[in-house]
Protein backbone atom coordinates (compact mmCIF):
# COMPACT_ATOMS: atom_id res chain seq x y z
CA UNK A 1 0.00 0.00 0.00
CA UNK A 2 1.40 3.51 -0.97
CA UNK A 3 0.41 5.50 2.06
CA UNK A 4 1.76 8.37 1.42
CA UNK A 5 4.39 11.53 -0.18
CA UNK A 6 6.29 13.27 2.42
CA UNK A 7 8.20 15.97 0.45
CA UNK A 8 10.48 13.74 -1.41
CA UNK A 9 9.86 10.91 0.73
CA UNK A 10 7.55 7.72 -0.48
CA UNK A 11 5.96 5.70 2.31
CA UNK A 12 4.87 2.82 1.99
CA UNK A 13 3.60 -0.36 3.77
CA UNK A 14 2.92 -4.12 3.87
CA UNK A 15 0.32 -6.36 4.84
CA UNK A 16 -2.44 -3.71 5.45
CA UNK A 17 -5.42 -3.51 4.75
CA UNK A 18 -5.65 -7.03 3.63
CA UNK A 19 -2.92 -9.87 5.47
CA UNK A 20 -0.01 -10.69 2.98
CA UNK A 21 2.43 -13.60 3.80
CA UNK A 22 5.70 -13.14 3.87
CA UNK A 23 5.58 -9.23 4.08
CA UNK A 24 8.91 -8.73 4.77
CA UNK A 25 10.88 -10.44 2.13
CA UNK A 26 7.81 -8.40 -0.35
CA UNK A 27 9.17 -5.39 0.97
CA UNK A 28 13.07 -6.31 0.70
CA UNK A 29 12.22 -7.56 -2.82
CA UNK A 30 10.84 -4.02 -3.79
CA UNK A 31 13.86 -2.42 -2.48
CA UNK A 32 16.16 -4.53 -4.50
CA UNK A 33 13.65 -4.27 -7.66
CA UNK A 34 14.25 -0.50 -7.17
CA UNK A 35 17.83 -0.38 -7.34
CA UNK A 36 18.21 -2.82 -10.06
CA UNK A 37 15.70 -0.77 -12.16
CA UNK A 38 17.26 2.72 -11.24
CA UNK A 39 20.32 1.20 -12.30
CA UNK A 40 18.86 0.74 -15.40
CA UNK A 41 17.66 4.03 -16.02
CA UNK A 42 21.03 5.62 -15.10
CA UNK A 43 22.24 4.30 -17.78
CA UNK A 44 20.13 5.73 -20.07
CA UNK A 45 20.01 9.24 -18.32
CA UNK A 46 24.10 9.30 -18.93
CA UNK A 47 23.79 8.63 -22.60
CA UNK A 48 21.54 11.32 -23.16
CA UNK A 49 23.86 13.67 -20.47
CA UNK A 50 21.18 13.69 -17.51
CA UNK A 51 22.60 13.17 -13.77
CA UNK A 52 21.81 10.44 -12.43
CA UNK A 53 20.82 10.11 -8.82
CA UNK A 54 20.54 8.41 -5.14
CA UNK A 55 17.62 6.69 -3.12
CA UNK A 56 17.38 5.52 0.14
CA UNK A 57 15.14 2.84 1.79
CA UNK A 58 14.56 2.04 5.45
CA UNK A 59 12.43 -1.21 5.92
CA UNK A 60 11.00 -2.14 9.37
CA UNK A 61 9.18 -5.06 10.92
CA UNK A 62 6.98 -4.03 14.09
CA UNK A 63 3.04 -3.79 15.34
CA UNK A 64 2.08 -0.61 14.86
CA UNK A 65 -1.39 1.14 14.50
CA UNK A 66 -2.78 1.09 11.18
CA UNK A 67 -6.70 2.80 9.83
CA UNK A 68 -7.88 5.53 9.07
CA UNK A 69 -6.85 8.73 11.71
CA UNK A 70 -8.51 12.29 11.93
CA UNK A 71 -11.65 13.39 12.36
CA UNK A 72 -15.09 13.08 10.00
CA UNK A 73 -13.86 16.36 7.66
CA UNK A 74 -10.25 14.57 7.23
CA UNK A 75 -9.66 11.30 7.27
CA UNK A 76 -6.19 9.83 6.72
CA UNK A 77 -5.73 5.66 5.79
CA UNK A 78 -1.97 5.92 7.81
CA UNK A 79 0.34 3.83 10.14
CA UNK A 80 1.49 5.08 13.95
CA UNK A 81 3.86 3.93 16.09
CA UNK A 82 7.45 3.96 17.00
CA UNK A 83 8.15 1.31 14.70
CA UNK A 84 7.46 3.81 11.85
CA UNK A 85 9.84 6.47 13.49
CA UNK A 86 12.30 3.64 13.47
CA UNK A 87 11.49 3.15 9.79
CA UNK A 88 12.40 6.67 8.74
CA UNK A 89 15.26 6.61 10.67
CA UNK A 90 16.56 3.67 9.30
CA UNK A 91 16.32 5.55 5.88
CA UNK A 92 18.07 8.65 6.97
CA UNK A 93 20.95 5.88 8.50
CA UNK A 94 21.74 4.99 4.90
CA UNK A 95 23.38 8.14 3.85
CA UNK A 96 26.85 8.09 6.79
CA UNK A 97 26.69 3.83 6.33
CA UNK A 98 27.25 4.78 2.43
CA UNK A 99 24.39 2.39 1.70
CA UNK A 100 20.92 2.64 -0.50
CA UNK A 101 18.71 0.29 2.19
CA UNK A 102 18.91 -0.71 5.34
CA UNK A 103 16.61 -2.88 7.57
CA UNK A 104 15.97 -3.75 11.36
CA UNK A 105 16.76 -6.85 12.55
CA UNK A 106 13.29 -7.77 12.87
CA UNK A 107 13.12 -7.54 9.46
CA UNK A 108 15.88 -9.25 8.10
CA UNK A 109 14.89 -12.11 11.00
CA UNK A 110 11.76 -12.85 8.63
CA UNK A 111 13.98 -12.62 5.17
CA UNK A 112 17.00 -14.19 5.77
CA UNK A 113 15.74 -17.20 4.67
CA UNK A 114 14.98 -15.64 1.24
CA UNK A 115 17.53 -12.93 1.01
CA UNK A 116 21.42 -12.38 1.74
CA UNK A 117 22.18 -9.60 4.50
CA UNK A 118 25.37 -7.84 5.32
CA UNK A 119 25.55 -6.40 8.84
CA UNK A 120 26.61 -2.84 8.85
CA UNK A 121 27.02 -1.39 12.07
CA UNK A 122 24.23 -0.20 14.79
CA UNK A 123 22.06 2.85 15.25
CA UNK A 124 20.57 4.81 18.32
CA UNK A 125 17.51 6.36 17.70
CA UNK A 126 16.94 9.63 19.52
CA UNK A 127 14.74 9.19 22.24
CA UNK A 128 15.65 5.67 22.60
CA UNK A 129 18.91 3.93 25.00
CA UNK A 130 18.51 0.46 23.04
CA UNK A 131 21.32 0.43 20.18
CA UNK A 132 19.73 -1.30 17.04
CA UNK A 133 22.01 -3.70 14.42
CA UNK A 134 21.08 -2.43 11.15
CA UNK A 135 21.82 -4.80 7.72
CA UNK A 136 22.41 -4.25 4.07
CA UNK A 137 20.00 -5.90 1.55
CA UNK A 138 22.59 -7.83 -0.90
CA UNK A 139 20.63 -10.05 -2.91
CA UNK A 140 17.83 -13.05 -3.30
CA UNK A 141 19.04 -16.26 -2.49
CA UNK A 142 19.37 -18.59 -5.59
CA UNK A 143 16.83 -20.91 -3.86
CA UNK A 144 14.14 -18.64 -3.65
CA UNK A 145 12.17 -16.39 -5.22
CA UNK A 146 10.31 -13.04 -3.64
CA UNK A 147 7.35 -14.36 -1.92
CA UNK A 148 4.09 -11.96 -2.16
CA UNK A 149 4.94 -9.91 1.42
CA UNK A 150 0.91 -5.69 8.63
CA UNK A 151 0.59 -2.46 8.85
CA UNK A 152 3.84 -4.39 10.02
CA UNK A 153 6.21 -3.97 7.65
CA UNK A 154 7.11 -0.38 6.45
CA UNK A 155 9.73 1.06 4.06
CA UNK A 156 10.37 4.51 3.51
CA UNK A 157 12.24 5.73 0.58
CA UNK A 158 13.47 8.73 -0.41
CA UNK A 159 14.69 10.40 -3.25
CA UNK A 160 16.99 13.61 -2.54
CA UNK A 161 18.39 15.11 -6.34
CA UNK A 162 21.51 16.20 -4.77
CA UNK A 163 22.97 13.28 -3.22
CA UNK A 164 26.91 12.29 -3.86
CA UNK A 165 27.21 9.33 -2.93
CA UNK A 166 27.90 6.40 -4.86
CA UNK A 167 24.96 4.08 -6.27
CA UNK A 168 24.90 0.54 -5.16
CA UNK A 169 23.38 -2.30 -6.82
CA UNK A 170 23.17 -5.75 -5.07
CA UNK A 171 22.61 -7.85 -8.12
CA UNK A 172 25.93 -7.09 -8.84
CA UNK A 173 27.37 -9.17 -5.53
CA UNK A 174 27.69 -12.57 -5.03
CA UNK A 175 28.92 -14.62 -2.25
CA UNK A 176 32.41 -14.25 -1.61
CA UNK A 177 33.15 -12.38 -5.20
CA UNK A 178 33.19 -8.52 -4.24
CA UNK A 179 32.79 -6.83 -1.03
CA UNK A 180 30.78 -3.30 -0.81
CA UNK A 181 33.39 -0.77 -1.01
CA UNK A 182 34.32 -2.60 -4.21
CA UNK A 183 31.29 -2.57 -5.82
CA UNK A 184 30.75 1.38 -4.85
CA UNK A 185 34.05 2.24 -7.00
CA UNK A 186 32.82 0.21 -9.91
CA UNK A 187 29.72 2.00 -10.10
CA UNK A 188 30.25 5.92 -10.14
Amino acid sequence: TLDKYIGDCIMALWNAPRHLEHHECAAVGAALDMQARLLELHTGWLEEGLTPFRFRVGINTDTVLVGNFGCEHRLNYTVLGDGVNLTSRLEAANKPFGTVALVAESTRTNAKSEFAFRSVGTITVPGKTAVLHVFEPLYRTPSHSLSPASPTTGISGSFPSTCSAGFSNPFLRTPNTASHMDILEEIP
